[in-house]
């Protein structure tokens, strides 16, 4: 049985990734006989400016993360999405769960929703509409 989707995969391997390549380059600069103490600072320095320039795109990406790992729903689920900021409430399908952004198919068409919206909404599985079971 499979335990996680592709998205989770493809976000796990981005961060292995970037791990290995800041170990590699520190051993490089060690080899080179730069200070990395001094690298290490402007990295961290420029990390904070990066930060909060992109907060809101940062804050979707720790959403996304959160969504992928915790699965209140997932791919295929029927779902209502209920929350001041997105505008309302929310109906149907989910067809993808992105790093940055949930997409459902809605009566009024394929949406595309930003996941820290999302992870704040109110979040539920329903019933497709048209299906035998009743909800009581």
């Amino acid at each position: 049985r499979l335990r996680g989707s592709a998205a989770a995969a493809s976000t796990l391997r981005l961060a292995i990734q970037i791990v290995g390549y800041l170990l590699v380059l520190i051993i490089v600069l060690g080899l080179l006989a730069v200070r990395v103490e001094s690298v290490l600072l402007s990295g961290a320095i420029g990390s904070v400016v990066i930060g909060l320039a992109a907060q809101q795109s940062l804050g979707n990406a720790f959403a996304g993360i959160v969504l992928l790992v915790s699965r209140p729903f997932v791919v295929g689920d029927y779902i209502t999405l209920r929350a001041g900021a997105l505008g309302g409430q929310y109906d149907g399908e989910v067809t993808s769960i992105t790093l940055m952004f949930t997409m459902m198919n809605t009566a009024d068409g394929p949406m595309s929703f930003p996941n820290s919206a999302v992870l704040a909404a109110g979040t539920g599985r329903r019933q497709r509409p048209g299906s035998d079971t009743l909800i009581h």
